[in-house]
């Protein structure tokens, strides 16, 4: 199961309207640069929960953008194979086991733990940020 963040949680009506007021590309710039800021945490806190053995795990978690179809999504994941050096044909792939864990192994949640730990934080920094911005806007 995916867990994320709508922007639509925000659910100020007001500020949703007065967004909606700006230019395509404003409302893109603004929301884009609002996901950006709110999601620092969420990988900050993701690098301080996950267990450390080499350190390429946590050095290789990161935070990402990408607009689709007129979606924003901003998200933190860890990195490729080929960034952990983990070989292309092996099974197994250690950040989903220390995620999830296995019939064996209990699970160690970073990602998610910090996506539910932060996601308070995330919503209105977001709508602060966004409100900030939109008034910036109006006032040029």
């Amino acid at each position: 199961m995916t867990d994320f963040v709508d922007i639509t949680f925000l659910g100020d009506k007001k500020l949703q309207a007065k967004l909606k007021r700006l230019a395509i590309q404003s409302q893109r710039k603004i929301v884009r640069a609002s996901m950006r800021k709110a999601m620092k945490p969420v990988k900050e806190r993701a690098q301080a929960l996950v267990p450390v053995d080499s350190g390429a795990l946590r050095n290789s978690i990161h935070q990402k953008s990408r607009t689709k179809r007129g979606i924003s999504r901003a998200f933190v994941s860890t990195g490729t194979r080929e960034e952990l050096g983990i070989p292309s044909d092996s099974k197994g792939f250690y950040p989903a086991v220390i995620e999830y864990g296995t019939r064996t192994r209990p699970a160690r949640s970073y990602l998610r733990r910090a996506l539910q730990e932060k996601r308070t934080g995330v919503l209105s920094e977001m709508a602060a940020d966004v409100g900030r911005a939109i008034e910036r806007e109006a006032r040029k």
